[in-house]
């Protein structure tokens, strides 16, 4: 993505914080001009409510009106026993959210991960054109907070 001039934010690129996991995702999300939700053969790491941190995610972002871009993996039972979800409460919880997912959006299906990587820049680059966003401000760009304040007296 950022070859293609888009920042990521996702939670491999998270520090060690002091923070409750899901406030801290908040506030990234609530920064995201879109939501890119990616997923394959895992439901992903569970919170204490039994919804995956991944649902949670997504529900937020929705629930702010990020537009969500949703990319499914084609075929998950072609993936590799330790890629996949092992057991079938897991299995059920997965195809319950690749069925949210679908539901009021396009979505579109990725085999492997090259194709993943084309059909991510693709989507961020059509939401880009149909719901522009904010984007980045270059610090040359920004509005000197010194300019704005109101005058005493």
């Amino acid at each position: 993505m950022a070859k293609a001039g888009y920042i990521a934010a996702g939670m491999e690129l998270f520090p060690a914080a002091d923070q409750d996991q899901f406030e801290y995702i908040k506030r990234i999300i609530d920064r995201s001009d879109y939501y890119v939700v990616i997923t394959a053969g895992r439901y992903g790491s569970v919170a204490n409510d039994g919804l995956s941190y991944t649902e949670k995610e997504f529900d937020y972002a929705r629930s702010k009106g990020i537009p969500v871009l949703a990319l499914l993996h084609a075929n998950p039972g072609s993936l590799a026993a330790d890629k996949s979800e092992r057991d079938e409460a897991g299995r059920k919880k997965l195809k319950r959210f690749n069925e949210k997912l679908k539901t009021g959006r396009l979505t579109d299906f990725w085999g492997n991960k090259d194709e993943l990587c084309t059909k991510a820049v693709i989507a961020v680059s059509h939401a880009v054109n149909l719901t522009p966003g904010l984007g980045w401000v270059r610090g040359d760009n920004a509005i000197d907070p010194k300019c704005c304040r109101r005058q005493k007296g």
